[in-house]
């Protein structure tokens, strides 16, 4: 199974605007379900080293602080419900915008929050990457 799911992230012409477009919202969207399953193997294949994952309340967390706080379950992501999201591309960059509602515990606290997010996605070498995403609360 983690060739198949690791497939959506390799493989593809950076050139090719259209399909990058797609393959980075797909992407999206699973990465999402793999935070919610633990993944973990799946998800690690496609967040770039040098990853900045900033959180609504300004936490921030590296590729490697990202994985440690989902594998000992100090964040556990419980839902997301992705309400809208629209990609924009440039070159071999992708910008990914959305909104939804995210159901986490946070050091076994409950949080149901609603946020506006932005996540940037990179083609190189025929191989997507996640490289940062930022998120802001909605009220």
């Amino acid at each position: 199974m983690l060739i198949f799911q690791y497939s959506w992230a390799q493989d593809i012409s950076c050139k090719d605007l259209t399909a990058l477009k797609q393959k980075a919202l797909s992407l999206h969207h699973l990465k999402y379900g793999w935070m919610k399953s633990g993944t973990l193997d799946s998800l690690t294949l496609i967040l770039d080293d040098d990853l900045k994952y900033i959180h609504s309340n300004g936490w921030e967390e590296t590729k490697e602080e990202m994985m440690s706080n989902l594998q000992s379950k100090k964040l556990i992501y419980h839902d997301i419900i992705v309400e809208s999201c629209a990609a924009r591309v440039f070159d071999n960059v992708v910008i990914i915008t959305g909104q939804g509602i995210f159901k986490v515990s946070l050091d076994n606290t409950y949080l149901e929050i609603k946020l506006k997010y932005s996540e940037t996605y990179t083609c190189l070498n025929g191989e997507i990457r996640l490289i940062n995403r930022h998120a802001n609360k909605l009220n």
